[in-house]
């Protein structure tokens, strides 16, 4: 079943560092780009064997990088990414500083964005996405 190879959930990692010191730079078109490429990195049986937590993580970053940039399709696209993550972390995770931070980080953007009311839907709505389709909302369609 690891087809890819057993460095693909380590290629991940680093990848999604890569991303994470971007969005600290605030270099949010960057972050995004690699965030998307560590979330196909970690579409992977070992990668969800070993850190189940690492495709939430990354549609975290990404929904920073998208409430950052600003507007509303992009804030209420993060408020969907932030209800998929949450639902799809593992019941007994416990999430990082980092973790925690960038979580933070995208839901104020995005409450900033779009007022508490619509991000509070759109979080509502996220929650009951696939993983499929919380990641067809990461695509760059602008």
């Amino acid at each position: 079943e690891f087809v890819r190879g057993s460095f693909s959930v380590f290629d991940g990692f680093v990848v999604g560092i890569r991303a994470y010191l971007e969005s600290v730079d605030q270099q949010y078109d960057a972050a995004w780009e690699l965030a998307v490429r560590a979330l196909e990195l970690a579409d992977d049986p070992l990668t969800e064997m070993v850190a189940p937590q690492m495709p939430p993580t990354y549609l975290r970053l990404i929904a920073k990088a998208m409430a950052s940039l600003g507007g509303r399709e992009l804030g209420l696209k993060a408020a969907q990414l932030l209800g998929a993550s949450d639902r799809m972390l593992p019941p007994a995770h416990v999430a990082t500083a980092l973790e925690r931070e960038t979580r933070a980080t995208a839901e104020s953007a995005a409450r900033t964005v779009l007022g508490d009311a619509e991000y509070e839907a759109g979080y509502a709505e996220g929650g009951n996405l696939s993983k499929e389709e919380a990641t067809a909302l990461v695509r760059r369609d602008r």
